[in-house]
Order: C-alpha cells, then structure tokens, then sequence
C-alpha cells in the first residue's frame, strides 16, 4: 500500500475545511504502473498508480526513473508510528513531500473498496469562491467518488456511542455496516495524524475516489481553497491513499 503526502500542494489528478486541516484522498485505480513525481515543481496531476507487492512505484525526476525504495536511494528514509517499524521518504524537503510504503494493510484496502462499492457517483467541481457553493460536473475531472462518514463527528456523538452498545445486544446489519465503516475512516485518520503529528480530529471526511478507465483524469488544480480565494477548505495536507495497483498508465504529476 503506497501513501503519498504533500503540503500545500497544487495537483492535478489523472486516472484527487479549514486551514490545519488535513484532506485525504483515497484512489481506486481500474485499468490505469506507476505512480510519478516530475520535477521539484508545486503542482500535482494523478492517473495514479501504484504497487502492491509484485512492483514498487517510481519517481520521475529531471526525465530520470527512480526506485524510490532501492537499497541506495537518495531520499531521506524516517521511522515513524508508535513502535518505529513504519518508514517514509521525503522527495522534496522544502515542499515537504513524502512517500510512505504500506500505509495501509491489504485488509483495510479491501473493506473501503467494498463499503464505497455501490456509493460511487460522478465526482462533483466545487464553485471558485466561497459564494459559489454549488457543486456541477464537468470536463475538468472524470472520476468517481464515494464519502465516507466523519468519523470523529460519530465518535464524539453520544447517541452513536448508545447506538453501538445497543447493537451490540441486538445486532442489526445496517448498524453494523455503519458502525465498521466508522471503525476503518477512524482507522486511516489516526494513521495520517500519527505520521504528520496532527489532530485526527482535523481529518476531513475521507474521499475514495475511483478512475474506472485509462482515460480518466483530474486536471491540474490546487487542494488548497485560498488559491480560489475561498475562505474554506484551507487545507494544510493533502493525503493521497493508493488502494490499487494496474496493469498500464497512470501517474501523480508535480508539474510546477
């Protein structure tokens, strides 16, 4: 499981509310090798795709391919996590982008694929400004997305924590899917929060984004709203969570 994070990033996705928050994009790949950085430049476009155990995704840099995790590589490696056995790899030190190899287990990947597995719609264009609240689908992304629920929201919620008690004497299906997926969002914020020495609580609500062809895409974009002059959606992070690897194409592109 491949975990790539960026601060302040502009980003443009192909085949991706407020400041200190933390903005979490999880990726489903269909049919898009590897996943590329081009350049030390502050832009971002991703038809991403990464490895699982049979590759290992590359690096871009100056036209050069790089093995991010070979045995001489040329990126900082840090330990981090509560026993030190997690590790990543700072790409770029000044724009503070890292690469973190097993983010998440095989397991965890598979549950998320399947709660977002019939949730999936067109994913939508926020306006440019804080004015403009609607959303409208357009040319500029291709992709689908499913919202997971706000996990911190639940957990602070008393009437979840009854919810979850009752259920647990009396089982029901739905419950239990809702209580599971607030178990896996809560899952991935801590381990975002653990390694960027934040507040789970600034987790946004996670994105799973799918790119169900080749062609799909997200054009170059910033995450972060005041380069839109918007008031919301400051973001302090940007998360990129690759469930996936596949077969041909696909790449996150730092272009300036």
């Amino acid at each position: 499981m491949v975990y790539t994070v960026s601060k302040r990033i502009y980003t443009t996705i192909h085949g991706r509310n407020r400041f200190n928050h933390i903005f979490i994009i999880i990726l489903i790949l269909v049919a898009l090798v590897k996943s590329e950085a081009i350049d030390d430049k502050e832009t971002e476009t991703t038809t991403c795709s990464t490895t699982f155990q049979q590759r290992r995704p590359t690096l871009v840099l100056h036209g050069d391919e790089i093995d991010i995790e070979s045995s001489n590589s040329q990126f900082k490696k840090t330990h981090w996590g509560d026993d030190g056995e997690d590790i990543y790899y700072t790409l770029h030190p000044s724009k503070d982008i890292r690469y973190i190899p097993n983010f998440l287990n095989q397991s965890i990947a598979n549950e998320i694929t399947s709660i977002c597995d019939v949730r999936f719609v067109r994913s939508p264009i926020r306006g440019n400004s804080d004015t403009t609240s609607t959303t409208s689908i357009n040319t500029l992304r291709t992709s689908e997305s499913c919202i997971l629920v706000p996990a911190s929201k639940y957990l602070s919620n008393p009437h979840f924590h009854a919810l979850k008690e009752k259920n647990q004497h009396a089982p029901e299906a739905y419950t239990t899917k809702i209580i599971r997926e607030v178990d896996v969002a809560w899952h991935v914020s801590l381990r975002a929060a653990s390694l960027l020495s934040w507040d789970a609580e600034s987790v946004e609500p996670l994105q799973v984004v799918r790119y169900a062809s080749p062609d799909a895409y997200y054009t170059v974009h910033h995450d972060h709203g005041g380069f839109y002059k918007k008031a919301s959606e400051l973001r302090r992070w940007t998360v990129l969570v690759f469930l996936n690897d596949v077969t041909v194409g696909g790449y996150t592109h730092f272009p300036r």
